[in-house]
């Protein structure tokens, strides 16, 4: 019976072609560098996807599978919206979600859940996005903090404090 291979963590095709080529001797790193080179590429790519907006308006059901193009990559821009209401940060997480879970093939059971519970002199939004990386053989937990400046109304997605 041949010997058991270890498993390995394959990057991203992005991560392929933006990693340095260092010869013919690169080394394998081990499952834990893998991981976590893994979970900062997955942290890149969220922000990224976070700090763009989509194209305004809305299309029609006749074109339904153009909503998980790249026409539609990003969220929905909430610059002109007062996110002091309960309800327009329920809907902005919603979004947030939604996006993810489109747009990020490596995470499954996403949850986004607001963090700024009875803080109302803060005016930044802060969430958690908890989600499982899709892994073979053992999918892995991530987890997420994120605050959204209202000033800049950009995303700042600090790493998994579990890497």
């Amino acid at each position: 019976m041949p010997a058991p291979q270890p498993a390995t963590i394959v990057p991203s095709v992005l991560d392929r072609l933006i990693q340095p080529v260092e010869g013919p001797t690169v080394r394998s790193p081990g499952w834990n560098a893998a991981l976590s080179h893994l979970k900062n590429s997955i942290r890149r790519d969220l922000e990224a996807m976070l700090n763009t907006r989509r194209r305004p308006g809305k299309l029609g059901p006749d074109v339904a599978e153009v909503q998980r193009s790249p026409l539609q990559y990003g969220i929905p821009d909430f610059t002109a919206m007062s996110m002091a209401a309960p309800e327009r940060q329920a809907a902005f997480g919603r979004a947030l979600e939604i996006a993810i879970r489109e747009f990020e093939p490596r995470l499954s059971a996403v949850a986004v859940t607001l963090l700024n519970g009875g803080r109302n002199l803060d005016r930044t939004l802060r969430f958690r996005v908890e989600a499982i990386i899709r892994l073979d053989p053992s999918p892995e937990p991530i987890v997420f903090e994120s605050v959204l400046d209202p000033v800049s109304q950009t995303f700042l997605i600090k790493g998994d404090p579990h890497a």
